[in-house]
């Protein structure tokens, strides 16, 4: 702003309209600014006033390595440089996604379909940019709990033309993974195979691991752990340390040794995901290592350790802004409270990562932090409160029935309708709970609700429910 007008941004800071705040200009109330903004909007040399605003910004980059494209994208539009304006927003767009800030992304999106669709001409349509803008868009759409919106982005896409065999394969990944949310599994699979025909025809090693990790998601998902145990392992056979889809796949499998109760297991993947943070030196890759070894130390009952990674990985992603890491670690901060038997402080975590999952629109997220309050209530046998936490969990995930998290929402209710003496519901809730994969885990948290549903099931005499919950108890290893 001083650029444009440096006389006009004194006279500006002198009314006390307006404060400098770490290099940025605040006003000091929300509808000053959307006065001054409207003002500015009616002005006749509004363009050019942008067109020198995008100046500025692009200067500022040069000069000091900022990252400005989202400001310098947004000007170059708002001047009438649409062309100009795309490479910036498809930049600003890639790497909100990266940061896990999908709202922002999906109104950046926007943005960079509107760029690229006014600059597309009957000579150059710019095929390739606008149905790149598109997918990308779909994928923040997917990220915002939006599966419909992005399977209809991607249908979008498709009809603009032809275009490239590799930004068509990409937008079947995209319809393959909104199938996925939408319970639509067959269709999913179906394209998934398409897209990794077409990868493997390209020789597009990247793409054949997209495939494979999102594959692998699915069946984790799904519960169906050796499925994704194969998909994970092809993507670490066949792919450097250094590539990310390598960090997504290290990461999960932590936590399915984890979710099988073998932490001493879980570490070489640690081992690996810390190698790769160290080989790229990349900030995101070395909060998902601190993460993980904070996980496997949790397991192992190793809780000021822990604690201490969680802290570290939440520093991590706040510098390289990744919001859902930050995010996790809260939560994973109210899982070594609890351990410790810190229950108050547990539940601040617990109460306010729900607040934040909700606030980003992650279903997944909000479930897991309704179950911890569950377990919270649970051993305080507080049934109904318990039982609230656990219909809440539920609520959130109603649109992904298999989804893994439905065997602790499941176990849960039926520990909760067995205090309460409701044989039909327990059974019920025990029932959905093994469709759901409850055999195939160990983690310690279904400690708690599989031994009361035992209890109570003795106490009230129901001996088959008995005899199964003592049986599953014995499999599971105690946290």
């Amino acid at each position: 702003v001083r650029e444009v007008s440096e006389t006009g941004l004194d006279a500006l800071l002198a009314t006390g309209l307006l404060r400098q705040e770490a290099g940025l200009l605040r006003f000091e109330q929300g509808a000053l600014e959307d006065t001054a903004r409207a003002l500015a909007e009616a002005l006749p040399e509004v363009a050019e006033i942008h067109g020198r605003l995008a100046d500025a910004w692009r200067r500022l980059g040069e000069r000091t390595g900022a990252d400005v494209d989202m400001p310098l994208g947004q000007h170059r539009l708002n001047s009438g440089q649409s062309a100009a304006s795309v490479g910036p927003l498809l930049r600003a767009l890639r790497t909100l996604l990266d940061q896990g800030r999908f709202a922002l992304a999906n109104r950046a999106a926007d943005l960079a379909i509107t760029a690229a669709d006014l600059a597309a001409t009957p000579d150059n349509p710019l095929l390739a940019r606008r149905m790149e803008a598109r997918r990308l868009k779909g994928l923040a759409l997917l990220e915002l709990d939006d599966p419909e919106g992005a399977a209809g982005i991607a249908e979008e896409a498709g009809h603009l033309g032809w275009g490239e065999r590799l930004t068509r394969t990409r937008l079947t990944v995209l319809r393959a993974r909104a199938y996925v949310q939408l319970d639509r599994a067959d269709q999913a699979r179906a394209l998934f195979s398409t897209a990794h025909a077409s990868f493997w025809a390209m020789r597009d090693k990247d793409g054949l691991a997209e495939v494979a990790l999102q594959r692998a998601d699915q069946a984790r998902g799904d519960n169906r752990i050796y499925a994704a145990e194969e998909g994970y392992d092809e993507v670490l056979r066949s792919r450097p340390l250094e590539d990310p889809h390598v960090a997504q796949a290290l990461s999960a499998m932590v936590t399915i040794r984890l979710s099988q109760g073998r932490p001493e297991d879980a570490w070489p993947y640690v081992t690996q995901l810390a190698e790769a943070a160290a080989l790229t030196g990349d900030t995101r890759t070395s909060a998902r290592a601190n993460f993980a070894a904070g996980s496997v130390r949790l397991a192992q009952g190793r809780h000021d350790e822990a604690e201490r990674l969680f802290l570290t990985a939440q520093a991590n992603a706040a510098t390289s802004g990744d919001l859902r890491m930050q995010v996790n670690a809260v939560n994973y901060l109210g899982e070594v409270a609890r351990h410790r038997g810190d229950t108050p402080t547990a539940r601040s975590h617990y109460t306010r990562y729900v607040r934040l999952a909700k606030a980003a629109r992650w279903p997944l997220a909000e479930a897991v932090g309704q179950v911890n309050l569950a377990l919270i209530e649970l051993s305080a046998e507080a049934w109904s409160r318990a039982d609230m936490h656990a219909a809440r969990a539920g609520k959130s995930m109603a649109r992904q029935p298999k989804s893994w998290i439905w065997v602790y929402v499941a176990i849960v209710r039926a520990a909760c309708a067995a205090a309460q003496d409701d044989e039909a519901r327990a059974r019920q809730w025990w029932d959905l709970s093994l469709a759901r994969g409850l055999k195939t885990l160990r983690s310690g948290d279904l400690w708690g609700p599989v031994q009361v549903l035992a209890r109570q099931a003795a106490a009230h005499g129901w001996g088959e429910l008995e005899t199964a919950a003592w049986e599953q108890l014995a499999m599971i290893r105690r946290a």
